[in-house]
């Protein structure tokens, strides 16, 4: 008769119950086993959850940050290739605050294993924008600014979102 709505997933997954924590993740692994649940996996591989997991936890945490060195490494070295110009600095800007924000997630999820679980997405969103501004620096320096209008609308628009991402990041790690 009078049912209470069921709880989102955000809420679900910021629980402070671990017991609460762990039902949700065996209703996902049950959600998702076999092959009758197939459009289930799809959704759950469509909400990034698992990409962004992966990322955190074996891509940076479990090696200390050594393939995220490389990346930045390699990267870095590109750019040098790269005339100045104000798009380039907020590149090398995000890059450093990048380099940072994961260094700060290192230090402080071996005191607070959960803390990979509750930054997991919006540094996974936070990496790919700042990836990606690097990539159309890159591409409008190769275009010979036929790709100005575009790479425009990226750092202006889309570079922004990197903004809230940081704030959300750094606000677990306080």
């Amino acid at each position: 008769a009078n049912q209470q709505p069921l709880a989102s997933e955000n809420q679900l997954q910021t629980q402070p119950s671990r017991d609460v924590q762990r039902n949700c993740l065996g209703a996902l692994r049950n959600l998702s086993f076999g092959r009758q649940n197939d459009e289930n996996k799809r959704a759950i591989k469509a909400a990034n959850g698992i990409q962004a997991l992966d990322l955190i936890g074996r891509k940076l945490i479990a090696n200390q940050g050594e393939y995220l060195k490389v990346f930045l490494s390699e990267i870095n070295r590109d750019l040098e290739t790269i005339g100045d110009s104000d798009k380039k600095t907020r590149v090398v800007s995000h890059l450093n605050d990048l380099e940072q924000l994961s260094k700060q997630i290192i230090e402080q999820s071996a005191q607070n294993q959960d803390l990979a679980q509750l930054v997991a997405c919006d540094y996974l969103h936070y990496t790919a924008l700042v990836t990606y501004s690097y990539l159309w620096l890159k591409m409008e320096s190769v275009a010979d600014g036929r790709l100005d209008n575009k790479s425009d609308f990226f750092f202006k628009r889309v570079l922004a979102r990197t903004f809230g991402l940081k704030a959300s990041i750094e606000s677990e790690l306080s």
